[in-house]
């Protein structure tokens, strides 16, 4: 026992005080996390205008209470989906970080936020919702990813890597303005605009 360990003078191991999350607990994390996924599923195929709450009660099996013991409105359920978005992409660019060079780090990340939103990617299923977009839990998520984007814009200018020498939180505010606009998207509907070489253009205009 503990006690004996100290009258033997024994190292006492420490006492684990994080307490582990009940089975209900569980269950409830399990069930937001199904509704996340199901509301975005719901997203790519009907767009924000079209989905309701009951078509996501309906895709997940649950009840419309029991939806909004998890989200009180879709524009804080598009909200929550957005948010979890921006946190990915902040890892994926916290891994790329840990493999890559800072300047090919942003390169390839600028490179994947585009694919990602002009290909199949999640906000351009949003249209005509800006108060998505103005919510302060979305605002601080932005601020959060343009600020890891600078940090590493900056250790590559650090290292004279990229030509671009303005400031790292303008370049990364840049392409965020610039997958927000929707007159690339519009562009790329009309097909006067290639991914491919609007990418290509996106980058250069940014890492020089």
């Amino acid at each position: 026992s503990i006690r004996k360990m100290k009258k033997a003078g024994g190292n006492v191991p420490p006492v684990n005080t994080e307490a582990k999350p009940s089975l209900k607990e569980r269950r409830k994390e399990l069930r937001h996390a199904a509704i996340l996924n199901a509301a975005r599923d719901l997203l790519l195929r009907k767009g924000y205008a079209a989905m309701t709450l009951e078509d996501v009660s309906a895709e997940v099996g649950v009840s419309k209470p029991t939806l909004y013991g998890h989200f009180f409105s879709k524009e804080e359920l598009a909200v929550s989906i957005l948010v979890d978005s921006m946190e990915s992409a902040k890892q994926r660019l916290k891994a790329l970080d840990a493999e890559l060079a800072p300047a090919q780090a942003a390169k390839t990340f600028m490179e994947l936020a585009i694919d990602r939103h002009f290909g199949p990617g999640i906000q351009a299923y949003f249209s005509g919702s800006l108060p998505v977009f103005r919510h302060v839990a979305m605002l601080q998520a932005e601020d959060d990813l343009v600020s890891a984007l600078a940090a590493t814009i900056k250790r590559a200018q650090n290292k004279n890597t990229i030509a671009n020498r303005a400031p790292p939180r303008l370049i990364a505010q840049t392409l965020l303005s610039i997958i927000k606009d929707p007159v690339y998207e519009s562009g790329l509907g009309r097909e006067t605009i290639k991914v491919a070489s609007m990418k290509a253009g996106i980058v250069k205009l940014l890492l020089g």
